[in-house]
Order: C-alpha cells, then structure tokens, then sequence
C-alpha cells in the first residue's frame, strides 16, 4: 500500500516506542507495540477549559481509524483523553509517553471528557493495523473558514464560516458570517472540531448544527451530502471541507490529480529535539525559514519561524511531510494553513500558487555590503538547552549591546534560538538600520538588549573582522557565511537537475544515525535496472528498478535530515517497479533510498545537483 496523506500517519501516530530505530526499517512492523489507532492533537489551556477539564495536558482525538483498538473501545473524534489507568498525563509527560508502557493485546482504561463530562473506556491496545482508509464516498457539509474567523488566536465556543452554493449548509438556510457553536451536541471551538465530526459522519446522515448569527441562536437541521454528488460540486475547484473536486463527480479522479500547488516558503532546520525544546507536539512539520516573494504564503502573510504542521484537515507526520500534503491541490485553490507562531497555534487561508511560475527570491540587499551584521560568531561549546553560545566581533552591534564571549544567545527579535541556524534566519528578516533586540543568558542571568543593527558596510568601517563572504566550510559558523550557508529547502525545476546515484557507505550511515534514524547500509539485494529520472511535465522524478525475486518489499526515501518523503509497501511483489516521486520541493542535496525485500537490502545515496 503506497502511504500517502492521512493514510499512511494513522498507523504509526501511537507507537509504543518513539527510538531511532522506529525511523528506519528495522523493527517497524514489530507485533508487541501498543497501538490505539487515533489521530490525535494537542489543545490549549483555554480549549481545555472550555471543553470542561482540568488537565490541560491531554490528547484531543480528531479521528478514530476504523477497525482500531479505539473504535472497538467506543472512542470518538472530539474525545480527550488525560490519562490511562493510573497515569495521569501532565506538563512533563504526554499521551505517547504514557503508552510506552504498554504493549499489544494489554488491557487498559482510558480517562477522557465527553461533550464536558468526564468519563472512562476500558481498551484492549492492539498491534499495528494493516488496514487502510477505503476510497468510500465522504461527507461534505459546504463550509469554509470565513476570513473574519482566520486571525481569532482566543480559544472561544463558535467558529465563524463561509457558506458554498447548493451544498447541504447551504440547502439549510447557513449564510456566510454564521457561527457554528455545535454540531450533533458536540461544542464547535475551532476548525479542527468542525474537520472532525464532518469527517465522522456519513454521507446523507441527519445533522444538526447550532448557530449564531448576530444576537439570534438559530437550530438548523438537515442532511449531510456527499463527496461524489454533482449536487454539491462547486466551481472553484476545492470543497469547504479541504478536499480537490474535479467538478465532474468524481472525488477519487481528484485526489489524483498532478497536484501543482506551491505554498512558496524555504526550510528551516529541524529535528525531533529541537521541536521539543520548541514545545511543538507534532515533530514534522515544516520550520519556515523565508518566504518568497509573490507566492501564496507571501500573500498571506506567512513569516520565518512560522511551523506549519497542516493544511485543511490533513497534518504532517512520520512519512507524510508538507508536500506530500499539497500534492492533493491544485494551483489556485484555497486552503486553510495550520501553524504555530511565538507558541500560538494560528490559521490563515491561503490562495495556493503553482510552482510552475517563477518567483524573485533575491532578498532586498544590493550586495553583501548592505546586510545588517550583528557581530557574533559561534563559539565551539553546545549545549543541550535553548541558546547558541557566541563569541564577539570587536566594533560590532553585538559588542556595542554589551554583549560579551561566552554569552548564551536566547533570542532575537522575540524568535527563540535554539541553534545557529536560527541565528541566521532572524537575521535574514531584519534590515540594516533598524532596531534588534536581543536576549541571552551571562552566567545562568537573563539579559535584554536592543540597539540599531549595522550593516556590514558600517562595521567594517570599526573593526579588523574579516568580512569575506565566500563560502568556506570552516567558516560557516561565522555570522558573515550565515545568510548563504543557512540550510534553506529551494523548490528546482527537475529538467535543471541531475541525479547520480550511488551505495551508500558508512559515513550516510552515521549521519543518518546522528538525526536518529537507524537505515541499513547493507547492499545485498539483487536489483536490476535502477533508474531515477525526471518527469519535467509534473515536476516529479519517476523511479524505476526490476526485482527478479518476489518477496515482502517496502520502498523508503529519506532526505539528509533524516525525515522520510516517500514510503511505498509493495507486499509480495517482483517485477518492475515503476512510480513518481516528489524530491523537487525538497530541492537539491543528498537523500536515501532503501528497497527492503524480506531480509535484504538495497541502500542507495541519491545527489540531486
């Protein structure tokens, strides 16, 4: 079964062990791990509040994955769980961390809020399922966020939407502005609870939604329509809900279209230690690093440091980055962007661009000359905590801060730094002239400081710092190499690319290792015919190889930072394999492919440049 979208996250969302070797091929498929079979969010305290409990550290489940130990135990999309028998989840310890504990076939109760009643489910934990979501006709309501209800970062009962023409709200009597406080009884606080019980519910089943409109409480009832009804096609290409529609009918023709949305935002560093550190739950989203001019995101008002981890009703997670999402839209439809910003959840629609346009990504600086400099270079001590130790330029901003080697550099501009990567994207949205503000740590204190940034120009002017701007490897820590060298995701034409292909050796190996992932350097599978080429038309590169054995086969390819971007189960399969993969967003460098039939290995470096 190819794992694409929400598919392929149901299964490993509730793994009992979250180690390396969870990450690559060894030990995934392993029978005496718990799972519950949900897909779950965090919320915040004020949801919590609203939703009638008093452990704001649970698990809000928005689906039950059918045929799962929790549909079996009577869970349901909008339940929130803060504790399994007698753990109690809290601000050191999470759902996830509480199922450890547990293996497949233990029993156990589970205790959660129900529509604000507190309430416990006993559950038989099961082993991995190997059942997928069928391709059935959904639910399709005829909603939208509306614009007004976008920017409403207060967790509050009601969710502001925009009505479709001929759908069922619309055969309800909804109209744009209202505000939907409940659906079927359940409390409406955000666009999530809406996804969620939409989702939940059967195509041409009775629903009855509580509104607001003005000062008047309204009931409205009806029934709910579907997904490959013409009744409910819409011109604009997208339903309320966040699905493609081919305004044909035929929902399944457009989940499978070529999928030429681009977003138009460059990538940040990140890792499962690193979104930790950030208080981010979900360890995969996409760390925005810049956005580029003209596109979507530019549009709406995206920004560096901004953490996407969905987009309508889909979320990111272990084998289903960001564009694998987006490769269920179409260029020029709208979609609702789920994010985090300053430790704010947020949501933002976003009128999709086509990554067959050309953007100007140069930045606002003539040359080198004019980039702001603040001064400081990275020291060789690390630390496990937030903040990047730095050294001092003499006559710099940093210097004239009163900033001193050995400081603890913590923030700048409010933006967390947790490593130097974050330096240099901070840096990347402030211009010469204007004011910086920083915090950063002398001796276990806090300091604060702002001052007018100078250019590289100016402070060249009071210091003896070299300020060559070619790139050097030994230098890259050095804040005049950061803006070049910071690790940025380009998108690139596949006809401009070229892929060599080769064994990976033990040097991948280590460094997949050290962004923990466990993947086999072995070479012992018999393959034939390997190619990997690209299909310029879709922007997509096509791999092809023949296996002469037949065997249990999955097909993984990894980028350098260890994240997985296309996982494919062939079951018992030999033959010539033949299938798309989305590598050009991801842009050029270095990823991995691994072919695993039975126990054997083929483990290939793949270097797009």
């Amino acid at each position: 079964m190819k794992r694409i979208a929400t598919r392929f996250f149901c299964f490993f969302l509730l793994t009992l062990s979250l180690s390396a070797t969870a990450f690559g091929f060894e030990n995934t498929l392993s029978p005496t791990r718990a799972y519950l079979g949900v897909h779950l969010e965090e919320i915040s305290k004020q949801k919590a509040a609203l939703l009638g409990a008093d452990n704001a550290y649970g698990s809000y489940i928005t689906r039950v994955i059918p045929g799962s130990a929790a549909e079996k135990a009577g869970l349901k999309p909008l339940d929130y769980v803060v504790g399994i028998d007698q753990h109690k989840t809290d601000d050191d310890t999470d759902l996830e961390e509480i199922l450890e504990i547990y293996e497949a076939g233990s029993e156990a109760t589970l205790h959660l809020f129900r529509q604000g009643k507190p309430m416990d489910i006993k559950v038989t934990f099961g082993p991995k399922s190997n059942e997928s979501e069928s391709n059935k006709t959904r639910s399709f309501l005829g909603i939208s966020p509306a614009d007004e209800d976008d920017d409403d970062d207060d967790a509050t009962v009601g969710v502001a939407v925009d009505v479709t023409k001929e759908s069922a709200a619309a055969a309800m009597g909804l109209q744009d502005g209202d505000v939907i406080t409940a659906i079927n009884g359940y409390t409406m606080i955000d666009w999530t609870d809406i996804s969620a019980i939409i989702r939940s519910l059967e195509p041409e089943s009775d629903v009855t939604l509580s509104i607001r409109r003005n000062d008047e409480t309204l009931t409205k009832t009806g029934k709910m329509g579907k997904k490959d009804s013409e009744e409910y096609a819409i011109s604009s290409g997208r339903l309320g809900t966040g699905f493609s529609w081919s305004g044909s009918g035929n929902w399944k023709q457009a989940e499978d279209q070529s999928g030429d949305a681009f977003l138009g935002v460059n990538l940040g560093t990140m890792s499962k230690e690193k979104a930790k550190k950030l208080g981010f739950s979900n360890a995969y989203g996409t760390y925005v690093s810049s956005v580029i001019p003209g596109t979507g995101a530019a549009k709406a008002g995206l920004q560096a440091f901004d953490y996407i981890y969905g987009v309508d009703e889909y979320r990111v997670g272990e084998g289903q980055s960001l564009s694998f999402i987006l490769r269920k839209f179409s260029a020029g439809q709208k979609a609702n962007i789920y994010f985090i910003r300053k430790g704010q959840e947020r949501n933002v629609s976003v009128t999709l661009s086509s990554k067959n346009e050309d953007y100007d990504e140069d930045n606002d600086w003539e040359d080198d000359c004019d980039r702001p400099f603040l001064g400081v270079s990275q020291s060789h001590e690390t630390y496990a905590d937030k903040g990047v130790q730095v050294n001092i330029v003499e006559g710099s901003t940093a210097k004239e801060m009163g900033m001193k080697a050995g400081d603890l550099l913590t923030s700048i501009n409010g933006y967390p730094i947790i490593d130097w990567g974050d330096i240099s994207m901070a840096l990347g949205t402030i211009k010469a002239g204007s004011t910086v503000s920083v915090d950063y740590l002398r001796e276990g204190k806090k300091v604060s400081a702002s001052k007018v940034i100078k250019s590289v120009c100016d402070a060249r002017k009071s210091t003896s710092y070299n300020f060559n701007f070619n790139r050097s490897d030994d230098k890259s820590k050095e804040e005049g190499w950061a803006f070049k060298s910071a690790p940025q995701i380009v998108r690139v034409n596949p006809a401009n690319v070229k892929a060599k292909m080769e064994d990976m050796g033990k040097e991948d190996v280590d460094k997949l290792k050290a962004q923990g992932v466990t993947m086999s350097g072995i070479n012992n599978l018999r393959l034939e015919k390997i190619n990997l080429f690209p299909n310029p038309t879709k922007g997509l590169f096509r791999l092809q190889f023949d296996l002469p054995e037949k065997g249990q086969t999955e097909v993984k390819v990894l980028n350098a930072a260890g994240r997985t971007i296309y996982e494919y189960e062939l079951g018992n399969f030999s033959g010539e394999f033949s299938d798309e993969v989305d590598i050009s967003q991801n842009g050029v460098g270095t990823y991995f492919l691994q072919i695993r039939q039975g126990d054997k290995y083929a483990s290939k470096k793949i270097v797009l440049q």
